[in-house]
């Protein structure tokens, strides 16, 4: 059996960026209820140290949802994706709506392209804001597993 070992792979022309250098990829099945108009961590987080100050992080996010409304009233989960304390966007917001008595499953999935410049660990975690007080929406219903892959990708 042989290893190969290198410091760095480049293209013809010398260019060592935009390849992914480490994946981080993390899980949780703890069942979050938001029943009013509160922001609530959803239990979803990652962390990850960059290599370089000028590293990108890909965050790829997918969060299993249920949602549930009074007849002819709308159900809204807002997300948001926070680095360290940062809140860094709003990333759904209308999450879904129910005309009826009725639950709504569904996954809410997002990414973003994150250059936080720096060498120190960086965690990223979402939380999710139910914006009917009449309405409950359900994170990680039954085990079902909200998912997070960080990439730091070279530049």
């Amino acid at each position: 059996m042989s290893t190969l070992k290198v410091d760095t792979i480049a293209t013809t022309s010398g260019v060592t960026n935009n390849r992914v250098l480490q994946i981080v990829h993390a899980t949780t099945t703890t069942e979050v209820t938001l029943n009013n108009n509160t922001e609530t961590d959803t239990t979803l987080t990652a962390t990850i140290t960059p290599s370089s100050t000028s590293s990108k992080i890909l965050v790829l996010v997918n969060h299993p949802t249920n949602q549930k409304s009074n007849q002819n009233s709308g159900n809204r989960g807002t997300f948001r994706l926070y680095r360290d304390s940062t809140e860094i966007d709003i990333i759904m917001d209308g999450g879904g709506y129910t005309a009826s008595a009725t639950t709504l499953r569904h996954s809410v999935s997002f990414q973003w392209y994150d250059s936080p410049s720096t060498t120190s660990a960086v965690t990223y975690k979402t939380t999710c804001q139910n914006a009917e007080n009449s309405s409950y929406y359900l994170l990680q219903v039954n085990n079902s597993p909200s998912m997070m892959t960080l990439m730091e990708i070279a530049q």
